[in-house]
């Protein structure tokens, strides 16, 4: 921790300094991780699109889960220093990094006893403003020179994938493995081994075999990936029934802990503690079969069923007495609201990897109408950018075309979208 002046000159420099990547096209396109307008959300959806779209063709996919061991901690001073300096900083700025990663110690302390000192000689300062940019850049040419395999990254989350539709695709995802199990060990950056794994998406997948320094890598059908849980099939009942789970016992602490029964008051908890975890990074898994559907929404029926004076009311009466919207309807939203924000070019993310904009003089209705794809699979007709297409053609042009996302919410809420869903 440090002081309240330092954090606000970190926090000058560190402006300064993403402005300077920034005009300079520096920063690296693959990476997610402590950069504005690129979230977990819009990684997930990033990959997701290509392992739907590679289904759709009928090919499997691999990806190579990776994990480093205390990555932020294992950074080398001189090594960051080096890459600082062939990014173009130079001069005082230089020096100020440098010594703001230099002379830094750190001591043990158990049951009153306290270690010796010892100094500091690698990784970036944790809880510093100035830190997470400086990791970024330590990570920026880890880059795979193979287009067909995709290593994006968030922070020190990073993984590779490809379509495996022959036994050179394979091979290239290997090579591509080894060079980044080169590059780790080139820039002291250690992998746990024992944490890392290969996923194989889709039922015809050959399941082929990847080492990491000569162990194999076990081989799994569903994985959690940034907060998501993914299966083999691409299928959302399992982030489904992961986070019913963890919502339901989360509701039960809320009812054990809360004395008042307030209404409102318990209501306010139940949106503050557990209706995030229903609806994180929901525009990736937000499901179509009526079955989890209704499980999601299980959680919010329940509790709403246990508010004082509630319990001899209809879910829909609930729901209007509370002034809230039900959970597929909100999901709904946050479709349209990721839509709305994506098409504006109001996140850091080219629009045109998730949808295409008709064009011509037979477009009726507002200038943002979105192509509907034709697709056979599930998994790729209920993807995010095909499940909004219709709905947000459906939408007048004075909202589409609202000039900010605070007066899109606003006239999203004078719209019938309860035909939309199942629960309103």
């Amino acid at each position: 921790m440090t002081c309240i002046p330092c954090r606000i000159l970190e926090r000058i420099i560190r402006d300064k300094l993403f402005h300077y990547l920034k005009i300079e096209n520096l920063l690296d396109e693959s990476q997610f991780g402590f950069l504005p307008g690129r979230s977990t959300t819009l990684q997930l959806l990033q990959c997701l699109n290509d392992w739907t779209l590679s289904l759709e063709s009928g090919v499997p996919s691999d990806v190579i889960l990776i994990d480093y061991a205390k990555a932020f901690d294992s950074v080398s001073h001189k090594k960051l220093v080096a890459k600082l300096s062939g990014f173009g900083i130079g001069g005082n700025l230089l020096l100020w990094l440098t010594d703001f990663l230099s002379g830094r110690s750190q001591r043990v302390y158990i049951n009153g006893d306290v270690s010796d000192a010892k100094p500091v000689t690698s990784g970036v300062p944790q809880g510093s403003v100035i830190g997470p940019l400086l990791f970024l850049l330590y990570m920026s040419d880890l880059q795979v020179a193979n287009h067909d395999v995709k290593l994006p990254k968030f922070a020190d989350d990073v993984e590779l994938y490809r379509a495996i539709d022959n036994t050179v695709a394979h091979s290239e995802l290997s090579s591509a493995l080894n060079h980044l199990i080169s590059w780790s060990d080139n820039w002291q950056l250690p992998i746990a081994v024992s944490k890392c794994s290969a996923f194989h998406i889709g039922t015809k997948n050959p399941q082929l075999n990847y080492t990491i320094m000569g162990e194999l890598l076990p081989h799994v059908s569903e994985v959690k990936n940034l907060g998501i849980w993914f299966s083999s099939s691409l299928k959302c009942a399992s982030h489904c029934n992961h986070i019913v789970k963890t919502a339901r016992q989360r509701m039960a602490m809320i009812k054990r802990s809360f004395l008042s029964d307030d209404r409102r008051t318990l209501f306010w908890a139940f949106c503050v503690f557990v209706r995030p975890i229903l609806e994180y990074a929901c525009p990736v898994w937000s499901p179509h079969l009526a079955k989890d559907i209704d499980l999601i929404e299980s959680v919010q029926r329940s509790f709403t069923k246990f508010l004082s004076g509630l319990k001899d009311k209809t879910y829909s009466e609930r729901l209007r007495i509370l002034n809230a919207d039900s959970l597929e309807l909100r999901r709904l939203k946050y479709d349209l609201v990721l839509t709305y924000s994506l098409l504006h070019n109001l996140y850091n993310v080219d629009y045109g990897q998730f949808f295409t904009v008709r064009t011509g003089s037979k477009t009726r209705g507002h200038p943002l109408k979105l192509v509907i794809q034709s697709v056979k699979r599930d998994c790729r007709k209920f993807y995010f950018s095909n499940r909004v297409a219709v709905i947000w053609n459906s939408l007048p042009g004075d909202v589409v075309m609202a000039p900010s996302v605070a007066s899109f919410k606003k006239k999203l809420k004078q719209q019938n979208l309860v035909k939309h869903v199942r629960w309103a």
